[in-house]
């Protein structure tokens, strides 16, 4: 097959030269709008794993500080995806894609989708975690909406405790710790600083890089 006759080599072409030219917003926009239409040639696989492709380069740029217009299209991305109702297609979801789906409504401040979605998806979590991620979700998002005794009314509690990860037993905390904060509970805000910073001292499951910064922050 030549290279131009090929629609699928040709749209994997077009993101990559959109992405690596610093080409407008706009012009990524128009791209992943067009996927769809190649449904008839191309199969829900390969459709599926350019959508992919183009999250990846979204992810990458947003983590390099490559600004909010990123994390904007990383977010519409998920949007359109669950409008095709092709954004979750197995019977279970991880709980990295599912936490990362409610950020970034969060952070573009789509709360009521975030929402929705947990509503819809939270069934497919792991069968233990089900509702302990979900929370986590709910959390996050009335975190963000600055609805922040709502976040800790969820989090604060200690059957939300992750003694098997904690990475996430540690994004429990900072929040619940900027939610004290916010609402100027002083007197659960310091016990719960010098309960943590013990924590990342002592925890040996975290490398320097991860634990560090964020005694730093406390």
């Amino acid at each position: 097959t030549k290279f131009e006759d090929d629609e699928l080599i040709q749209l994997y072409y077009q993101a990559y030269v959109i992405f690596t030219e610093n080409d407008s917003i706009e012009n990524i926009q128009k791209l992943i709008k067009n996927i769809p239409q190649h449904q008839a040639t191309i199969s829900l696989k390969e459709i599926q794993d350019l959508f992919k492709f183009v999250e990846n380069i979204c992810l990458e740029k947003t983590r390099s500080g490559g600004g909010i217009q990123y994390r904007r299209l990383l977010f519409n991305i998920y949007q359109y995806l669950e409008e095709l109702d092709i954004l979750i297609q197995e019977k279970t979801i991880s709980i990295r894609l599912f936490l990362n789906i409610v950020n970034e409504s969060a952070k573009n401040q789509q709360f009521a989708w975030g929402h929705q979605f947990i509503e819809k998806h939270g069934s497919r979590l792991p069968l233990k975690e089900k509702k302990k991620i979900s929370n986590v979700g709910k959390g996050l998002l009335f975190f963000e909406s600055k609805e922040y005794q709502a976040s800790i009314d969820i989090l604060d509690n200690y059957n939300m405790y992750f003694e098997n990860d904690p990475k996430l037993e540690n994004n429990r905390n900072i929040l619940l710790i900027k939610a004290f904060y916010e609402t100027k509970q002083f007197d659960y805000l310091l016990p719960r600083i010098e309960m943590h910073l013990n924590f990342l001292r002592k925890t040996k499951k975290l490398a320097p890089t991860f634990t560090i910064p964020n005694r730093l922050f406390l």
